[in-house]
């Protein structure tokens, strides 16, 4: 998997904010530490 950063300003900068399983699936919400945008993983 190729990870380019934020989707939204493209920084590397960001960390894991949320976990969330439903069932055996895993989803990850990771937030932007430069626009404070969130993503799923």
């Amino acid at each position: 998997m190729i990870d380019d950063g934020c989707p939204t300003c493209g920084s590397m900068k960001y960390g894991l904010s949320e976990l969330e399983n439903i069932g055996d699936i895993s989803i990850q919400f990771l937030e932007c530490q430069n626009c404070k945008k969130i993503w799923i993983s």
